[in-house]
This record gives structure tokens, C-alpha cells and sequence, in this order.
């Protein structure tokens, strides 16, 4: 899968690739120099960006993973509770909790996990029958999940965010790089404009990557919540 890549990206490769029909004057060989350097340093912590992304992805995909499951047993809980006369069909949490089964699912991660938990707790301490004890306790076990894969996306966030920042703080250098190579360009190929224009063009359809980019799993903050997007 193509890896995506900045506008700056996109603009340096399709010069670099031009150049390679072209005869460098010896008085603009630095710049090319400079600005290569710039652009591969930028290419690499571009590549930073995606691994980090991918592992951040990853983590928000752990707590959709969990949160489906407690949503299941949720289900399960409440498709139980009126066989065994702890509540009623039309509504089996209106003696444990404020919530209605679908209100409860919809809850935001953290808070899901929460209330989860605090009915379990409640129905447990009634000494249910044992198929609703089981899914109690499976429901408490599926609450920590949520919560610890939660806490598992702190970190790869901050290293997503940290390599985002150090990608976008080689951009002023990039720009300045590719600036001054243009503007000694423009003096040595001074009576050949047309060699500058087509060097330092935007890129045309045809120069353009096909990028494809995964597809989020997950999508939480700090404080995750159902269906919030990262930032």
C-alpha cells in the first residue's frame, strides 16, 4: 500500500524526478545538494509519521475491539435479566440504572465502562442465579479491558503527535531549501524561463501518487467516546 505523502513530498519528488532529464549547471549544483538533503530528511520523518499513525490506529482499533464486547454482553444481560425475574421485559436495567440498554451503549467509552460496571456490582451483590452471575463478572472484565485499552492509546498519540511535530518543523527548512534553489534557477537558466517554470510545477495528475490510506478502526481522544474523531 502506497504510503501518503505531504504536498511538500508530492512537489520534491516530481522535482528530483525531473532533474534526471536534465543537465544541472555546475553553479546550481549545492542548491541541489541542499535541497536534497532537506527533502530526504523530510521523506524519512514523513515515514515516522505513518509508523506512529499506524500504531495509534492500532491502539483506538483496541478499544472499538473492547467496547464491542461489553456492548455484547450488555445485550446478553439484559436479554437475561427478566427470565430470572431481575427486571422488567419492557425495560430489565430500570431497577439498576438511569439508562436504558441502547442509552447505555451509546455512552461515551469511558463512561460505558463505568456504569457497566457499577450494575454488575449492584446485581451481583443480590447473589444472582449463576447464568447471571457469570455475565456479570464477564461484564466486569470487559469494562477493565475497555478501560486498560484505553489507557493503551496515550502513548502511541503522543509519539503520533511528537512525530508530527518534528515532521512539520523541517517544512520552514524544506521551503527555504527549495526557494533558494529556485531562485538560483531562475539566474542560471535566465534566458530558458520555461526550464524553470516546468522544474518547479506542481505536479500533474500523472506525477501524483496513488495513495491509499487505512481506514481507522477507531476513533478516540485523550478521553475517548463513541464515534469522537482523533485529532
Amino acid at each position: 500500500m502506497a504510503g501518503f505523502k505531504t504536498a511538500q513530498i508530492i512537489l520534491g519528488d516530481a522535482i528530483f524526478e525531473r532533474l534526471k532529464d536534465i543537465t544541472v549547471p555546475r553553479e546550481l549544483k549545492a542548491s541541489v545538494a541542499t535541497f536534497k538533503g532537506v527533502h530526504g530528511e523530510l521523506s524519512a520523518r514523513q515515514n515516522v509519521v505513518q509508523e506512529a499513525e499506524a500504531r495509534r490506529d492500532a491502539a483506538l482499533a483496541g478499544v472499538t475491539s473492547a467496547d464491542s464486547k461489553l456492548d455484547a454482553l450488555i445485550r446478553k444481560l439484559v436479554a437475561t435479566l427478566p427470565a430470572h425475574d431481575l427486571g422488567a421485559r419492557r425495560n430489565p436495567l430500570a431497577d439498576y440504572s438511569t439508562f436504558t440498554e441502547s442509552q447505555l451503549i451509546d455512552l461515551a467509552f469511558v463512561k460505558e465502562a463505568n456504569e457497566a460496571t457499577r450494575i454488575a456490582n449492584v446485581i451481583l451483590k443480590k447473589k444472582p442465579p449463576a447464568p447471571v452471575a457469570k455475565i456479570c463478572k464477564d461484564i466486569l472484565a470487559a469494562a477493565k479491558a475497555v478501560s486498560v485499552a484505553i489507557r493503551g492509546t496515550a502513548a502511541p498519540q503522543r509519539a503520533y503527535s511528537a512525530a508530527l511535530a518534528k515532521r512539520d518543523a523541517l517544512l520552514l527548512d524544506w521551503t527555504g531549501a527549495k526557494d533558494r534553489f529556485q531562485r538560483r534557477a531562475t539566474g542560471a537558466w535566465a534566458d530558458e524561463p520555461e526550464m524553470v517554470e516546468t522544474l518547479f510545477a506542481a505536479p500533474s495528475a500523472m506525477e501524483q501518487p496513488k495513495t491509499r490510506r487505512a481506514k481507522k478502526a477507531a476513533t478516540t481522544t485523550a478521553s475517548p467516546t463513541n464515534g469522537a474523531a482523533p485529532t
